[in-house]
Protein backbone atom coordinates (compact mmCIF):
# COMPACT_ATOMS: atom_id res chain seq x y z
CA UNK A 1 0.00 0.00 0.00
CA UNK A 2 1.53 3.56 -0.86
CA UNK A 3 1.10 6.63 1.44
CA UNK A 4 -2.68 7.72 2.05
CA UNK A 5 -3.87 4.00 1.77
CA UNK A 6 -3.81 4.10 -2.43
CA UNK A 7 -3.33 0.66 -3.38
CA UNK A 8 -0.33 0.91 -6.52
CA UNK A 9 -1.58 -1.12 -9.46
CA UNK A 10 0.82 -2.60 -11.95
CA UNK A 11 0.41 -3.36 -15.62
CA UNK A 12 2.18 -4.45 -18.32
CA UNK A 13 3.21 -1.83 -21.05
CA UNK A 14 0.10 -3.14 -23.83
CA UNK A 15 -2.19 -2.54 -20.66
CA UNK A 16 -0.73 0.90 -20.21
CA UNK A 17 -1.31 2.07 -23.32
CA UNK A 18 -4.56 0.95 -23.30
CA UNK A 19 -4.98 2.26 -19.89
CA UNK A 20 -3.86 5.69 -21.09
CA UNK A 21 -5.68 5.63 -24.76
CA UNK A 22 -2.17 5.80 -26.37
CA UNK A 23 -0.56 3.52 -29.50
CA UNK A 24 1.75 1.20 -27.81
CA UNK A 25 4.99 2.53 -29.53
CA UNK A 26 4.46 5.54 -27.48
CA UNK A 27 4.61 4.00 -24.41
CA UNK A 28 8.27 1.81 -25.30
CA UNK A 29 9.37 4.76 -26.67
CA UNK A 30 8.69 6.77 -22.97
CA UNK A 31 10.60 3.89 -21.35
CA UNK A 32 13.23 3.78 -23.55
CA UNK A 33 13.93 7.02 -23.97
CA UNK A 34 12.91 8.31 -20.69
CA UNK A 35 12.13 9.83 -17.79
CA UNK A 36 10.11 6.26 -17.05
CA UNK A 37 11.73 3.71 -15.31
CA UNK A 38 9.70 0.87 -14.72
CA UNK A 39 9.78 -2.13 -12.75
CA UNK A 40 11.12 -6.02 -13.60
CA UNK A 41 8.66 -8.66 -12.58
CA UNK A 42 9.24 -11.97 -14.27
CA UNK A 43 10.98 -10.37 -17.09
CA UNK A 44 8.37 -8.36 -18.18
CA UNK A 45 8.50 -4.55 -17.70
CA UNK A 46 5.77 -3.17 -15.51
CA UNK A 47 4.63 0.12 -14.69
CA UNK A 48 2.25 1.69 -12.23
CA UNK A 49 -0.47 4.18 -11.67
CA UNK A 50 1.95 7.26 -10.95
CA UNK A 51 4.00 5.63 -13.86
CA UNK A 52 0.73 5.42 -16.27
CA UNK A 53 -0.52 9.52 -14.56
CA UNK A 54 2.74 10.58 -16.23
CA UNK A 55 2.07 9.01 -20.17
CA UNK A 56 -1.74 10.34 -19.66
CA UNK A 57 0.03 14.13 -19.27
CA UNK A 58 2.81 13.53 -21.98
CA UNK A 59 0.80 14.69 -24.92
CA UNK A 60 -0.10 18.18 -22.59
CA UNK A 61 4.16 17.80 -21.69
CA UNK A 62 5.63 17.41 -24.88
CA UNK A 63 4.72 21.36 -25.77
CA UNK A 64 5.00 23.34 -22.95
CA UNK A 65 7.86 21.37 -21.06
CA UNK A 66 11.43 21.29 -21.68
CA UNK A 67 12.64 17.54 -21.48
CA UNK A 68 14.58 18.30 -18.05
CA UNK A 69 11.13 19.81 -16.73
CA UNK A 70 9.33 16.69 -17.95
CA UNK A 71 11.91 14.52 -16.04
CA UNK A 72 11.10 16.36 -12.76
CA UNK A 73 7.61 16.24 -13.26
CA UNK A 74 7.87 12.71 -13.53
CA UNK A 75 10.21 12.20 -10.21
CA UNK A 76 7.31 14.77 -8.58
CA UNK A 77 4.64 12.52 -9.44
CA UNK A 78 6.09 9.18 -8.61
CA UNK A 79 7.75 10.47 -5.04
CA UNK A 80 4.14 11.77 -4.23
CA UNK A 81 2.39 8.00 -4.80
CA UNK A 82 -1.08 9.73 -6.13
CA UNK A 83 -1.55 10.73 -2.36
CA UNK A 84 -3.98 13.63 -3.19
CA UNK A 85 -2.31 16.05 -0.71
CA UNK A 86 1.08 15.73 -1.91
CA UNK A 87 0.27 15.68 -5.09
CA UNK A 88 -1.53 18.64 -5.08
CA UNK A 89 1.76 20.18 -3.43
CA UNK A 90 4.25 18.97 -5.37
CA UNK A 91 3.20 19.36 -8.62
CA UNK A 92 0.64 22.65 -8.29
CA UNK A 93 3.77 24.44 -10.61
CA UNK A 94 2.74 22.41 -13.15
CA UNK A 95 -0.85 23.45 -13.02
CA UNK A 96 -0.16 26.84 -14.86
CA UNK A 97 2.12 24.99 -17.44
CA UNK A 98 -0.18 22.57 -18.80
CA UNK A 99 -2.92 24.58 -18.76
CA UNK A 100 -5.41 22.24 -16.28
CA UNK A 101 -5.22 20.72 -13.21
CA UNK A 102 -2.83 17.18 -12.82
CA UNK A 103 -5.78 15.65 -11.20
CA UNK A 104 -7.15 15.21 -14.17
CA UNK A 105 -4.65 12.73 -15.33
CA UNK A 106 -5.24 10.78 -12.03
CA UNK A 107 -8.94 10.46 -13.20
CA UNK A 108 -8.08 9.06 -16.27
CA UNK A 109 -5.74 6.75 -14.98
CA UNK A 110 -8.18 5.57 -12.71
CA UNK A 111 -11.34 5.02 -15.34
CA UNK A 112 -8.98 3.28 -17.50
CA UNK A 113 -7.78 0.75 -14.63
CA UNK A 114 -11.17 0.38 -13.76
CA UNK A 115 -12.29 -0.27 -17.58
CA UNK A 116 -9.35 -2.37 -17.72
CA UNK A 117 -10.29 -4.30 -14.89
CA UNK A 118 -13.42 -5.11 -15.80
CA UNK A 119 -12.66 -6.04 -19.26
CA UNK A 120 -10.65 -8.70 -17.92
CA UNK A 121 -13.59 -10.01 -15.59
CA UNK A 122 -15.32 -10.79 -18.96
CA UNK A 123 -12.56 -13.06 -20.44
CA UNK A 124 -11.51 -16.58 -19.13
CA UNK A 125 -8.07 -16.43 -19.95
CA UNK A 126 -7.44 -20.48 -18.89
CA UNK A 127 -9.97 -21.47 -21.32
CA UNK A 128 -8.80 -24.12 -23.67
CA UNK A 129 -7.88 -22.62 -26.77
CA UNK A 130 -7.15 -19.22 -25.00
CA UNK A 131 -8.68 -16.49 -23.63
CA UNK A 132 -12.14 -16.76 -24.32
CA UNK A 133 -15.16 -14.62 -23.95
CA UNK A 134 -16.36 -16.29 -20.39
CA UNK A 135 -19.77 -18.27 -20.63
CA UNK A 136 -18.84 -19.26 -24.30
CA UNK A 137 -15.70 -21.11 -26.39
CA UNK A 138 -15.20 -18.16 -28.74
CA UNK A 139 -11.79 -16.68 -28.57
CA UNK A 140 -11.84 -12.90 -27.50
CA UNK A 141 -9.00 -12.73 -30.18
CA UNK A 142 -11.28 -13.84 -32.97
CA UNK A 143 -13.63 -11.55 -32.48
CA UNK A 144 -11.03 -8.55 -32.24
CA UNK A 145 -9.54 -10.12 -35.59
CA UNK A 146 -12.72 -9.72 -37.32
CA UNK A 147 -13.72 -6.02 -35.87
CA UNK A 148 -10.00 -5.28 -37.10
CA UNK A 149 -10.31 -6.81 -40.49
CA UNK A 150 -13.25 -4.07 -41.12
CA UNK A 151 -16.63 -6.03 -39.69
CA UNK A 152 -19.32 -3.60 -37.40
CA UNK A 153 -20.11 -4.06 -34.36
CA UNK A 154 -23.29 -5.36 -35.57
CA UNK A 155 -22.17 -7.27 -38.05
CA UNK A 156 -20.20 -9.66 -35.69
CA UNK A 157 -23.27 -9.89 -33.81
CA UNK A 158 -24.91 -11.33 -36.40
CA UNK A 159 -22.40 -13.83 -37.01
CA UNK A 160 -22.71 -14.68 -33.45
CA UNK A 161 -26.41 -14.22 -32.43
CA UNK A 162 -24.84 -15.73 -28.76
CA UNK A 163 -22.76 -12.62 -28.02
CA UNK A 164 -24.14 -8.99 -26.60
CA UNK A 165 -22.50 -5.85 -27.18
CA UNK A 166 -21.20 -5.67 -23.99
CA UNK A 167 -19.03 -9.07 -24.92
CA UNK A 168 -18.09 -8.49 -28.38
CA UNK A 169 -16.74 -4.46 -26.69
CA UNK A 170 -15.22 -6.72 -24.29
CA UNK A 171 -13.27 -8.77 -26.70
CA UNK A 172 -12.13 -5.83 -28.06
CA UNK A 173 -10.45 -3.98 -25.45
CA UNK A 174 -9.10 -7.55 -24.48
CA UNK A 175 -7.19 -7.60 -27.56
CA UNK A 176 -6.09 -4.30 -27.04
CA UNK A 177 -4.59 -4.93 -24.28
CA UNK A 178 -2.88 -8.60 -23.94
CA UNK A 179 -1.62 -8.68 -28.14
CA UNK A 180 -2.02 -11.63 -29.32
CA UNK A 181 0.98 -13.44 -30.38
CA UNK A 182 1.70 -16.03 -33.28
CA UNK A 183 -0.89 -17.13 -35.91
CA UNK A 184 -3.09 -14.30 -35.75
CA UNK A 185 -6.81 -15.20 -36.54
CA UNK A 186 -8.84 -14.64 -39.99
CA UNK A 187 -9.95 -11.14 -40.17
CA UNK A 188 -13.14 -12.46 -42.03
CA UNK A 189 -15.91 -14.92 -40.20
CA UNK A 190 -16.22 -18.38 -41.96
CA UNK A 191 -19.89 -17.56 -43.40
CA UNK A 192 -18.80 -13.62 -44.73
CA UNK A 193 -15.46 -15.53 -46.26
CA UNK A 194 -18.04 -18.29 -48.20
CA UNK A 195 -21.08 -15.76 -48.59
CA UNK A 196 -18.66 -13.50 -50.16
CA UNK A 197 -16.66 -15.93 -52.52
CA UNK A 198 -12.82 -14.75 -50.53
CA UNK A 199 -11.04 -17.47 -51.69
CA UNK A 200 -7.92 -16.61 -49.88
CA UNK A 201 -10.63 -15.62 -46.75
CA UNK A 202 -11.60 -18.84 -46.74
CA UNK A 203 -8.56 -20.32 -47.12
CA UNK A 204 -7.43 -18.76 -43.99
CA UNK A 205 -10.54 -20.04 -41.47
CA UNK A 206 -10.23 -23.03 -43.07
CA UNK A 207 -6.69 -23.35 -41.94
CA UNK A 208 -7.89 -21.79 -38.65
CA UNK A 209 -10.41 -24.60 -38.19
CA UNK A 210 -7.79 -27.03 -39.03
CA UNK A 211 -5.00 -25.99 -36.23
CA UNK A 212 -8.05 -25.86 -33.85
CA UNK A 213 -9.18 -29.00 -34.08
CA UNK A 214 -5.01 -30.20 -34.01
CA UNK A 215 -5.24 -28.10 -30.45
CA UNK A 216 -8.35 -29.91 -29.47
CA UNK A 217 -6.70 -33.67 -30.22
CA UNK A 218 -3.45 -32.99 -28.39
Amino acid sequence: MADGNVKIETVTTAEAAFVVGLPQRHVQKQIDAGPIKPRKVRGRRMLDRPDLVYLAATKDLAGRLKPEAREAFYAQVKRSRLDPHQLAAQVAAYTIALGRDVTCYVLTVDEGLARLRMVQQMIDENAENGPAIRGTRIEAHRIAALLDGGATLEMVLEDYPSLKRSQVEAARDYATAHPKAGRPYPTRSFKRAFDGAGLDDLADVLDDAVAKRRRAAR
